[in-house]
């Protein structure tokens, strides 16, 4: 019997209610825990531990670049560009346009 497949099959089932919260809030404390994420369903932890991971994995190897726009609560997690408007989407379930002529926020 291998650990690993033992281990995958718990983590990704019944065995994970309440894991990957537990994880999340130990990597990035409580404050990064917004009203967004109190309302996930025990199978959204998982997804959104892997997209947070992933984010921090860019930062640590500068495979980003630093842009300040104030305007989220939360980390922003996308972003898309739409002609002259740059889009953001955050943890916090808000969404921004922002104008990439003059810096301003659209709303």
């Amino acid at each position: 019997v291998c650990v690993c497949k033992n281990w995958r099959r718990y983590i990704s089932g019944i065995g994970s209610r309440g894991y990957w919260r537990r994880a999340y809030k130990a990597v990035w404390g409580t404050k990064c825990m917004n009203r967004v994420y109190s309302k996930l369903s025990p199978c959204m932890w998982k997804s959104s531990f892997a997209n947070r991971w992933s984010i921090e994995c860019n930062w640590r190897m500068n495979k980003s670049i630093v842009k300040t726009l104030q305007g989220h609560e939360g980390t922003v997690t996308c972003l898309d560009r739409i002609s002259s408007t740059l889009v953001t989407g955050s943890d916090d379930g808000s969404l921004i346009c922002w104008s990439l002529s003059a810096p301003s926020n659209l709303d």
